[in-house]
């Protein structure tokens, strides 16, 4: 279940919730509270996943990061010419 489904989601939950308190159905009640209870945790573990796969991510550019920047330091080369003198 996505973000955006969401509130569409939990506005009839809270609605299947009461009718079926107001019509004597707690089973019906618990047992929807169980099913959103399980979609919760399914969220979360997702949600889990995705943080875990973008510190990889981080991690692996990161590091890519600072072996391009070790290599640019290595064949950096500067040359400067200061009338008919050339340094570098």
């Amino acid at each position: 279940m996505h973000q955006d489904n969401w509130q569409s989601y939990k506005e009839d939950w809270n609605w299947q919730v009461i009718n079926n308190i107001q019509s004597g159905m707690s089973q019906a009640a618990i047992a929807i509270s169980q099913q959103t209870y399980l979609d919760l945790v399914d969220l979360r573990l997702e949600l889990e996943r995705k943080e875990q796969e973008w510190l990889l991510l981080y991690r692996n550019t990161l590091e890519y990061l600072r072996l391009l920047i070790v290599e640019v330091q290595a064949n950096r080369q500067c040359e400067v010419e200061v009338g008919a003198i050339r340094f570098g």
